[in-house]
């Protein structure tokens, strides 16, 4: 992965700390993107929302450079992000 540009990454970014659920992929320059607000239904939908993305962008999971997760509201948007690559 050293040699892709950072145009070439595939990024996926998954969103729950709020009422709002979201998930996005971004794959070769496109965006995909699933976004519902359902207050405390996003262990129900979460997951549903990644095979979609990944469905849509016709890419298998084990394609993706970077999954981006946050996990709160705080004065510190650094202290509750995580950028995990494989």
């Amino acid at each position: 992965m050293r040699n892709k540009a950072l145009s070439d990454l595939t990024i996926l970014a998954v969103e729950s700390s709020t009422k709002a659920c979201s998930v996005s992929l971004l794959h070769q320059g496109v965006n995909y993107t699933q976004f519902e607000i359902a207050p405390q239904q996003h262990a129900n939908l979460m997951l549903g929302m990644v095979e979609t993305v990944l469905k849509q962008a016709a890419l298998a999971p084990e394609k993706i450079d970077f999954l981006v997760l946050y996990n709160g509201a705080s004065k510190s948007f650094s202290s509750n992000s995580a950028f995990i690559s494989p």
